[in-house]
């Protein structure tokens, strides 16, 4: 029997591969989208983890998907700073803007956002610790800085403004002069990498801004559970702004919080374009219960034949379900192999391009298996109507057949 499997399947060798397509196409998808989604996830839950388990995030609420503070109906103040600094548990604050600013240099223009750099000793080290700043030239913004700048890593390994930055090359920031100060160590993260810090009284001099506040960073004080404190800044919070609790005007999350918020949305993308990638897999196995219908029909005869020598149900049962389930199998050991490369290419490509690792293909040996014993199992099941279909032909009817 065995060998009768192997051989029908060697005397078909185009249906063989064209059925074979659909099961390896659909598995490659699966394997690069499932693998580059957990290697994202992976990438990010170590970055954010790198900031800071004890670090709060206070926000305005957004009515769109903005950046933080943007399009917020009511924003946040530097009074709900104060009360943030004067919450039980919080060790220290920092106030946060984040605009976007018409920058040029060497004749050229671009649209990057511009943070804000607290003035106040305390808040500055906490957002430095946080996003881990270190310059590779020049030098960190420091009190006084009031016309100077501090430029992510992507200014200066880019040439946005025809060549790149460098400390002491002046632009020009919504038409007034600043100078390059320092230039930041490459963080892997394209919103730090390509953003500008200013400090934050130049910043609200530049934008007119008197009260207004887009982020507070806080963090929680040495023993204290960050949940905990941030529950107090909620209330806190919600007491200064006169509001119900679920009624908040803001939000307050931790990095667990905010990761788990990430996660979620990693998880969701990933199962849906995995959930579509499935249905490639599906039509593959229709694949297979077609091309085992049609075997059917061209080999009645050999059916008739192997009955009359004393073949049994079963093990005509078993001829076409091994048919199915090796065609099942090569298709998903070969899709396995693709979809790696394929994950494998876009992680090299992304790195090239964005200078990050984020974008990273986590092939798992339970990814392998998995994929490849579904696919096995999916093949064998499409076999069984086709293969119970060729037991129940009579050999004499079969043998009559041309």
């Amino acid at each position: 029997m065995k060998e009768l499997v192997f051989a029908s399947l060697k005397n078909r060798k185009l249906r063989t591969i064209l059925t074979l397509l659909g099961i390896i196409i659909g598995t490659a998808a699966i394997v690069s989208l499932i693998s580059l989604g957990q290697g994202m996830r992976d990438a990010i839950s170590v970055q954010l983890s790198g900031l800071g388990g004890d670090r709060i995030i206070i926000q305005a609420k957004s009515a769109t998907f903005a950046p933080p503070g943007q399009a917020a109906i009511i924003k946040l103040s530097k009074e709900d700073y104060k009360r943030v600094q004067q919450t039980t548990g919080v060790r220290r604050a920092a106030i946060r803007l984040l605009k976007s600013a018409k920058v040029e240099a060497n004749q050229q223009t671009i649209f990057p956002f511009i943070g804000s750099m607290p003035d106040d000793t305390e808040g500055r080290r906490l957002v430095e610790e946080t996003f881990n700043l270190r310059v590779v030239l020049g030098r960190l913004i420091q009190p006084g800085d009031t016309t100077r700048i501090l430029i992510g890593n992507h200014y200066y390994s880019n040439d946005h403004f025809g060549k790149p930055l460098i400390p002491g090359t002046h632009l020009l920031i919504n038409d007034k002069s600043f100078t390059v100060v320092g230039i930041l160590d490459k963080l892997g993260q394209p919103q730090f990498d390509n953003v500008m810090f200013m400090p934050e009284q130049a910043m609200r001099d530049l934008y007119n801004l008197t009260n207004e506040v887009d982020i507070i960073a806080a963090q929680a004080a040495n023993g204290w559970e960050p949940n905990t404190v941030a529950e107090n800044i909620r209330k806190s919070l919600a007491n200064l702004h006169h509001v119900k609790e679920g009624k908040e005007d803001f939000t307050v999350q931790t990095q667990g919080q905010v990761l788990a918020g990430i996660d979620t949305i990693l998880i969701t993308v990933t199962m849906v374009l995995a959930g579509i990638a499935v249905i490639s897999v599906i039509v593959g196995g229709i694949g297979i219960m077609n091309t085992m219908y049609t075997a059917v029909l061209e080999r009645t005869r050999e059916i008739g034949i192997l009955k009359a020598v004393g073949a049994r149900r079963r093990h005509i049962i078993f001829l076409f379900v091994a048919e199915a389930g090796i065609l099942g199998c090569v298709g998903g050991i070969l899709g396995v192999l693709t979809g790696a490369g394929i994950a494998k290419t876009v992680e090299v490509i992304a790195g090239i391009a964005l200078g990050t690792p984020l974008i990273h293909a986590n092939l798992s040996v339970s990814l392998f298996v998995g994929t490849i014993l579904a696919t096995f199992l999916f093949g064998t099941f499409a076999g069984v109507l086709p293969a119970l279909s060729a037991s129940k032909l009579q050999p004499t009817e079969a043998l009559r057949y041309e």
